[in-house]
């Protein structure tokens, strides 16, 4: 009888882990695209910078050169145009010194309501907040405008809505030792936290005079968990995450190094009681999920001669320990996540830009 049993408990443990590994496996199956070539101006991108989705599925895409954001359903169906614009950006030559001037502060009164050269968003109590040059302007779902904020001196890359309603700017400010800077809802500086990373001397004896540490030290990616009041500031150089709570710093987590060169993870986002919340990276580059004890790392594995990645390895970590490692065949220099664990990536090529929805099993095998 011991021996049916252990025999027994051999079958059971090797289809259990076997199962486990199955379940491990992830997918990506391509389910639609927005965009690519098109004769419709509502389905037309030129340069996608960020992605949202909402807890309704829908979807917002901002476009930096057309200075819009565009929002559709799960059916691909066309909703609205967010922001306004007087600026043509159709006339390029006209548009990019357009920018630059105000970049450099020779156009100084600029208008609140305008997009300019939009950036970043992010989503909070039916408000869509934009990151703009020099202010965040904020705008309902139904293109409301309802108001924003504007600011000096800081080199912006993203913008969150923490859990009392303020503004917090993350960028590079001149007179600041910190990245991350909060605003009251009326636009009044309140104070900056979060501590730059160290350059390697590696990397440091290597930058030109005329580039500003501060740019290289800052965080390749921070995602805000409102649930917990959380940031999480990804290190541009390894693969750590430096947490922030009540604009403390309480937490640095460090992922195992690969005996491999690696270009660091520059996306954060993660899943929340079973729920994927995401974040998109300020620049091309892969993103980090996590729900529960088990955390997603994309990294860019390929960079070709014209900078697009062309793979990316998705690495699995358990209780930060590395338990599985795949590789997507995929062009995503950003990502989207929706509650139901399907991946939204920006995708370039021959045609103009376009979001691929992907339908993954990320979520599934951890419910």
């Amino acid at each position: 009888m011991k021996k049916l049993m252990t025999i027994f408990s051999a079958i059971f443990t090797l289809v259990f882990f076997l199962f486990s590994y199955y379940e491990i496996s992830v997918t990506l199956n391509q389910e639609f695209s927005l965009g690519g070539m098109t004769d419709k101006d509502t389905y037309l991108f030129v340069k996608i910078s960020d992605i949202k989705v909402d807890n309704l599925g829908n979807i917002y895409i901002l476009d930096s050169i057309r200075q819009r954001v565009q929002v559709y359903d799960q059916s691909q169906n066309y909703i609205a145009t967010i922001g306004t614009s007087k600026f043509n950006s159709r006339n390029m030559k006209e548009w990019r010194s357009n920018i630059e001037n105000i970049k450099r502060g020779e156009i100084k009164e600029i208008e609140l309501e305008e997009l300019y050269f939009p950036q970043k968003m992010f989503l909070k109590n039916e408000k869509i907040y934009i990151l703009d040059l020099n202010k965040v302007v904020i705008y309902s779902k139904e293109n409301e405008f309802l108001g924003g904020i504007t600011y000096k001196n800081i080199k912006a890359h993203s913008v969150f809505i923490n859990k009392k309603n303020e503004i917090v700017v993350a960028g590079v400010k001149n007179e600041s030792n910190h990245f991350l800077h909060v605003f009251n809802e009326k636009g009044d500086f309140q104070f900056s936290f979060g501590e730059y990373f160290k350059i390697p001397k590696s990397i440091k004896s290597g930058i030109p005079n005329n580039v500003e540490q501060k740019s290289i030290a800052f965080p390749s990616d921070i995602y805000y968990s409102e649930e917990e009041n959380e940031f999480y500031c990804m290190n541009p150089f390894e693969y750590d995450i430096h947490i922030y709570q009540d604009n403390v710093l309480i937490r640095k987590i460090r992922l195992p190094a690969k005996d491999k060169q690696i270009i660091p993870p520059q996306g954060l986002g993660r899943f929340v009681q079973g729920k994927p919340v995401y974040s998109i990276s300020y620049i091309t580059s892969p993103t980090l999920l996590r729900m529960g004890n088990h955390i997603f790392v994309f990294s860019a594995n390929l960079f070709m001669p014209s900078r697009i990645i062309k793979n990316y390895n998705l690495e699995i970590y358990k209780d930060f320990n590395l338990s599985g490692e795949y590789s997507i065949d995929i062009v995503n220099p950003a990502f989207a996540v929706d509650q139901e664990g399907s991946l939204y990536c920006v995708e370039f090529g021959a045609e103009q830009s376009k979001v691929v929805k992907y339908r993954t099993n990320i979520a599934d095998f951890l419910l």
